[in-house]
């Protein structure tokens, strides 16, 4: 009799106990989760986040976040549902709900909280990779269009100053054959291979006075035709001399069109 009585006392006991413990049903806060959606999963309830039983716990702060906060909830913290009296959420210590509510394995294609981070990483890497591609191919680019255009000003620059030295020698032949091989006049170029332009400088020499345009414009003027009829080089056209000091300038151009034909 006294066995069954203790037995008794015992169960009675244990049941209080159990009674008193609060159940928890729990499950993780997903990204884009609010507090009325996450309680509406869990209670099958609209407005159910207002009611005592349902909490959400932050298990890095192991405390219960106040429900004036609920508009800001993580992904990560555990929203959870008390199937006792509403009065023992109280009584229980954070800890022990973390530990009597472990966190259900997420369904197969359900989100976690570090699924964002690696997508974000990700991203980030792609675009990475393609802002480096599309600066290193603009890069290349660039110096390709530099070459080729150095290439061909050094190319228009080579024509520009034959042309100059074959005018210059052609202008001074019949000069050179009266003087007995010396040098009949002085020359100089100005090469412009942004303007496609030499212009050809001629000065008498020493005891010479031709050519110049004050006394022998139009002997000058002549030898001018003469020399472009012989070198009869169409890329050029020849604008009007002009006189700059002691010098004749000859103002030689590239004709717009042809002097790219000519260079290639």
């Amino acid at each position: 009799m006294p066995c069954l009585v203790i037995g008794l006392l015992v169960s009675g006991t244990t049941m209080a106990a159990a009674a008193v413990e609060p159940r928890f049903l729990c499950e993780p806060v997903r990204p884009g989760d609010t507090a009325v959606r996450v309680a509406a999963r869990l209670m099958h309830r609209e407005r159910s986040w207002r009611e005592p039983t349902f909490q959400i716990f932050d298990p890095l702060g192991a405390r219960f976040i106040p429900k004036t906060q609920y508009n800001r909830i993580r992904p990560g913290w555990q929203a959870c549902v008390v199937e006792s009296s509403p009065a023992s959420v109280a009584q229980s210590s954070p800890v022990s709900v973390a530990a009597a509510s472990p966190s259900p394995a997420p369904a197969p294609g359900t989100p976690t909280t570090r699924a964002p981070r690696s997508a974000s990483r990700k991203l980030l890497l792609t675009y990475t990779w393609l802002s480096l591609t599309l600066v290193s191919f603009g890069a290349a680019a660039t110096l390709l269009i530099l070459d080729e255009s150095w290439r061909r000003r050094m190319a228009v620059s080579r024509t520009l100053e034959a042309f100059g030295q074959a005018f210059v020698r052609e202008f001074e032949r019949p000069l050179v054959a009266d003087r007995c091989g010396r040098a009949a006049v002085l020359a100089r170029l100005s090469v412009c291979p942004r303007r496609a332009a030499v212009d050809v400088l001629l000065a008498p020499a020493a005891d010479r006075r031709y050519p110049n345009l004050a006394d022998h414009l139009a002997n000058v003027e002549y030898d001018i035709h003469r020399v472009l009829t012989t070198l009869d080089d169409r890329r050029f056209a020849c604008g009007p001399p002009e006189a700059r000091g002691s010098w004749v300038a000859i103002p030689l151009r590239m004709v717009s069109g042809l002097h790219k034909e000519g260079v290639a």
